[in-house]
């Protein structure tokens, strides 16, 4: 990773600058500081964390920062004022300036004395301060004994600064599309294919074996041939692989070490992209009944209803509110599987808390900020009934859920927002029937009555085992049948043609020599998406 280009420094310092100097949404604080602790294994990305990358494009550990009006002040190393230098020089901002102060680790008298100058001549009686987070580095005990002495007031501006940090620039957007890309590709090309191999071969693999697979996707896409941008790639949380009747559609969800069942799959992951974040999830379905797929489909519709809501200037809440409305009235029956939120901001915090999509949230949403969409149904009922003729393990759920989740931009006015994670949602692309059924047991709904060709073309959709092989599929049997009756009658064709002019087959020998050309090899092909 390495330092912002000046003009994206000098930006965003410039808006972050005139937001806190109208005071708008600030809570009338004269300044902000905020410190960033040294790196330590298991410190968890925190929203100081992202205010750095942000304005610097690294974290800078144990360094601080104090945004006052008319200048950004930073306590740092030699080395970081060093690398700093590049910044301060190379871009300005009518007045605006961008002042370094060194400080020594070991020199804390010269630490405490430059805070206690700046806080006392230039941070004013209200600091804001992101109080949520417990700092234990020199630089922030520091901090909070000049305000203590100057008498300064601090007020904690921590939600205040998600939002702030929550409208994306040309910059962001364009790597938030990348990480995006990436979790699709993930999804697509090392999920799917475990979950298809293991279809395809009756192979046993666990949750936590396929989740640690895709976790290692996600850290090294190469790992699975994907040509994906160069830059620093992790995952955002450990992937979720749930089946078998145990399910939870929350972002806290874990995956468990049972072994993966051939019903209802759900799988989470995301990507952080130089920071920036994109999440996804899908759910696929093996040997599916009916009200499996009629349950999917208004979850379909929900989340297009869910979509056109998600307009600059509407309030976040309007999602829940419109998610609860549409199945109150269409079906009341599973208001009580719906979740209470339906998704979260999304950022350098992987989940902004300001920007949780339930009935609550009065903010608004504006272009260019990113959202996780999430529509699920959790612990939907199955019965006997409506298993009565299922197929394989699906036979055995007495409850199961289904979750949809993508990252999503908000785009200006009444534009639609843009889905960035592109993996298709459609049935037919979600659904595996890997235990076959007769044709004389394809029944259509009632009150309805299939054609020969309808049969025939719902027994082909049954008898398929995996989607999206497009070159290394099963065979299809419906074309391999068609291909061998086209083979047996050229077979009588020739047959005829050897009675007749059999002083012809001897000018074309290499046709009597080649006639296992007509062995045709056929594959299933199906469209990648």
């Amino acid at each position: 990773m390495s330092l912002l280009v000046p003009q994206t420094f000098w930006d965003r310092l410039s808006l972050l600058h005139d937001s806190l100097a109208t005071g708008e949404c600030w809570n009338d604080v004269d300044s902000i500081a905020v410190p960033i602790d040294p790196p330590s294994e298991d410190a968890a990305f925190t929203k100081s964390s992202a205010f750095f990358i942000h304005l610097f494009g690294l974290e800078l550990h144990d360094s601080l920062a104090m945004l006052c009006k008319g200048a950004l002040h930073v306590l740092a190393t030699d080395e970081k004022c060093a690398m700093l230098k590049a910044l301060q020089e190379e871009g300005q901002s009518a007045g605006l300036k961008f002042q370094l102060h060194r400080v020594c680790k070991d020199n804390h008298e010269s630490t405490h004395a430059i805070l206690a100058k700046l806080v006392k001549s230039q941070a004013g009686r209200k600091i804001g301060c992101l109080e949520k987070i417990q700092f234990q580095s020199t630089l922030a005990l520091a901090l909070n004994k000049a305000i203590q002495s100057a008498g300064a007031e601090c007020i904690d501006v921590t939600s205040v600064l998600g939002m702030a940090l929550s409208v994306k620039d040309g910059h962001a957007l364009a790597t938030f599309r990348k990480a995006a890309v990436v979790t699709h590709k993930i999804l697509k090309h090392s999920f799917v294919r475990l979950l298809e191999d293991a279809f395809d071969q009756a192979k046993s693999i666990t949750h936590e074996e396929i989740a640690t697979h895709v976790d290692e996707c996600c850290e090294h896409p190469s790992k699975v041939n994907i040509k994906s941008p160069q830059g620093h790639y992790e995952s955002c949380y450990f992937p979720i692989v749930q089946s078998g009747g145990k399910y939870d559609i929350r972002p806290s969800a874990s995956t468990n070490g049972e072994t993966l069942s051939d019903d209802v799959i759900i799988i989470s992951l995301g990507v952080r992209y130089n920071f920036h974040c994109a999440n996804m999830a899908r759910t696929f379905f093996v040997d599916p009944v009916e009200s499996v797929r009629l349950n999917y489909s208004i979850l379909l519709e929900l989340r297009r209803e869910c979509l056109a809501v998600m307009l600059a200037g509407r309030c976040v809440g309007s999602v829940a509110e419109t998610a609860n409305r549409f199945i109150r009235q269409r079906c009341p029956h599973l208001l009580k599987f719906l979740p209470k939120n339906f998704g979260f901001g999304l950022g350098l915090d992987f989940r902004e808390s300001s920007l949780i999509m339930n009935a609550k949230n009065q903010r608004k949403f504006a272009q260019n900020m990113v959202f996780n969409l999430a529509i699920g149904f959790h612990d939907l009922e199955l019965t006997d009934m409506q298993k009565a003729d299922a197929q394989g393990s699906i036979r055995k759920l007495s409850k199961y859920s289904m979750l949809i989740a993508d990252t999503v931009l908000i785009q200006s006015g009444d534009e639609p927002p843009d889905i960035v994670t592109k993996h298709s949602v459609e049935w037919k692309d979600v659904s595996y029937f890997i235990n076959e059924k007769n044709d004389k047991d394809i029944m259509p709904p009632q009150g309805k009555h299939y054609t020969p060709e309808q049969v025939e073309s719902q027994s082909a959709i049954m008898s398929s085992r995996l989607r999206e092989r497009s070159k290394a599929c099963a065979p299809d049997r419906s074309s391999l049948a068609r291909n061998e009756k086209q083979a047996e009658l050229m077979q009588q064709k020739l047959s005829v043609k050897r009675s007749e002019k059999s002083s012809a087959w001897s000018q074309q020998g290499q046709l009597s020599s080649r006639a296992d050309i007509l062995e045709v090899d056929v594959y299933q092909h199906r469209p990648v998406h």
